[in-house]
């Protein structure tokens, strides 16, 4: 028997481009799936759906430059990828300012990747995953690098190990992470001034960490659950803001632990346990 398997690859140049991929197993694929789209302008859209298939894979790269485009107002470009099956993995890297992703994963064995550079960039990943055991590990991870940029992460009903990375490096950022299920890991770093970092996490043995880097940064973490830990760090002095560093941890379990660092002025800690 052979092996069965189904690609798609797409290259545009330009702006105002609009790229649709839609790709659905009927059952007599045996080889992976795969998805690949570059555009290289301003102002376009990639819109990608796998569904009913093992070994998904897209890969989605905007460079927001366009030689030719002369005086365009609309910079951004967008893209929504969903993926429904087994063994799923998306990638998607984006360069320029206010650009947008909406990334959705339904399935196990889950693998996630955004890259965004620029300004005014927003990143969303939403993974509802299933495993036979905790070793079934997904996980999903946002890049992001210059100002004003959010990030969000949501895992849903997840049954098996989950980790959730964001790195963000610049000013006024945003990054959010929220995990309902019993086995998950969320990591958020920020480096630079005026961030907003929130882990909410619901479940057994939940593991959050925050780092920021930078004068007058926001945290807050909550977990409700059994045997988790909550690590955020906090380093910097500011000349803003009345240099206002504000870490705030609500923890709702047994064998909880907390652990909180500041180095800067102004800064305020609060910590409840029960």
């Amino acid at each position: 028997s052979g092996t069965i398997s189904s690609s798609a690859g797409i290259l545009q140049y330009g702006q105002s481009n609009g790229t649709s991929i839609t790709q659905t197993s009927t059952g007599s694929l045996t080889g992976p799936v795969t998805a690949e789209v570059l555009q290289d302008g301003i102002g376009n859209s990639v819109t990608i759906d796998q569904s009913n298939g093992y070994n998904l894979n897209a890969k989605v790269v905007q460079q927001g430059t366009c030689s030719t485009c002369g005086s365009i107002m609309a910079y951004s470009n967008s893209t929504s990828l969903s993926q429904d099956g087994s063994n799923l993995s998306a990638l998607v890297n984006q360069a320029g300012e206010s650009n947008n992703v909406e990334l959705r994963q339904r399935g196990d064995y889950a693998y996630a990747t955004v890259t965004q550079s620029g300004e005014n960039n927003f990143s969303s990943v939403s993974l509802d995953t299933a495993g036979s055991s905790i070793a079934d590990t997904s996980v999903a991870k946002i890049i992001q690098t210059g100002n004003d940029n959010t990030a969000g992460i949501l895992h849903i009903d997840s049954t098996k190990q989950v980790t959730a990375t964001i790195t963000q490096k610049g000013d006024r950022l945003q990054g959010y992470i929220d995990q309902t299920g019993p086995y998950h890991q969320a990591d958020i770093t920020q480096t630079g001034s005026d961030h907003l970092a929130s882990v909410a996490q619901y479940g057994e043995s939940n593991v959050a960490t925050v780092v920021q880097g930078g004068a007058w940064n926001y945290s807050d973490i909550m977990q409700t659950g059994n045997n988790s830990t909550a690590t955020a760090t906090q380093t910097g002095t500011g000349a803003s803001s009345a240099d206002q560093n504000y870490i705030g941890i609500t923890q709702s379990a047994s064998s909880v632990t907390a652990s909180v660092t500041q180095n800067g002025l102004g800064n305020t800690v609060w910590v409840t346990q029960r």
